[in-house]
C-alpha cells in the first residue's frame, strides 16, 4: 500500500476509461448496480464520475490505508470525514464537504470510530 497520504489514485474501469485523482480529493465511492460513482472535490466543488466497475474492484485498485469500506454500497476516504454520528441502530459518517451523511453498517461502527480517532 502506498502510505503517502496524498498519493495519486488511478482507477481503471471495465470500459478502459480511467479516473486519476489525488487521495485528498476523493470523498467516497457509491456502488450503483454495475457502476461505481466516485464523489470527489475539484477546485472547491463536488464532482462525480460514474465508472463501470464494481465496488470490490474499486476497493482492490484503491490500495490506500484511509480508503475503507463502511457499508456494502460505500467506500469512504476516512481522511475526509470528521465524525461518526448515530447509535448502534444507525451510524453515519459526516464530512464538512457533504450535505448528507454516509451510512455505516453496524459491524463497522467501532472499527471506523477507532480509525477516525487516529486521523484527528
Amino acid at each position: 500500500a502506498n502510505t503517502n497520504k496524498d498519493s495519486l489514485l488511478q482507477i481503471q474501469a471495465d470500459t478502459k476509461e480511467q479516473l486519476n485523482l489525488l487521495a485528498s480529493q476523493l470523498l467516497y465511492i457509491e456502488a450503483k448496480g454495475n457502476y461505481a460513482d466516485f464523489i470527489y472535490r475539484e477546485g472547491g466543488e463536488l464532482q462525480h464520475k460514474l465508472l463501470r466497475l464494481s465496488l470490490a474492484d474499486a476497493k482492490t485498485q484503491l490500495d490506500h490505508p484511509h480508503i475503507v469500506q463502511c457499508h456494502r454500497s460505500y467506500l469512504v476516504n476516512l481522511a475526509q470525514f470528521d465524525s461518526l454520528e448515530g447509535n448502534a441502530k444507525k451510524y453515519e459518517l459526516r464530512s464538512p464537504w457533504l450535505p448528507h451523511g454516509i451510512p455505516v453498517s453496524r459491524s463497522q461502527g467501532s472499527t471506523l470510530k477507532a480509525h477516525l480517532k487516529t486521523l484527528q
